[in-house]
């Protein structure tokens, strides 16, 4: 599936969200230059909704758009491959400022 991102704003934009099912996906961009797409670095981050029993996850693709301009995305099923990030616990993480840390 190919999917045109079109950048409304006045600045480049590096990167795309796009709504997906799940993580088993290979991504690639168009290159202009070389007029083919070639592979993209591109995470997949889900979230699980207990309530309603499924998951919500998002592509993000790195990847420039000038100002006004289209940008293409190709995306395909892969089932040997699965770009979903991995869920970290790490005890050790704060967050913490000069006033308070969590």
């Amino acid at each position: 599936m190919v999917i045109g991102v079109f950048n409304p704003s006045t600045k480049r934009l590096n990167h795309t969200k796009i709504a997906v099912p799940h993580g088993n996906l290979t991504v690639k961009v168009f290159n202009e230059t070389s007029d083919q797409f070639e592979p993209a670095n591109a995470t997949v981050l889900c979230d699980f909704y207990y309530y309603y029993g499924n998951e919500d996850c998002w592509l993000y693709v790195k990847h420039e758009v000038e100002a006004m301009t289209f940008g293409f995305v190709q995306i395909a099923y892969n089932s040997k491959l699965n770009i979903t990030a991995s869920k970290r616990f790490d005890s050790t993480f704060k967050i913490e400022n000069n006033h308070q840390y969590l």
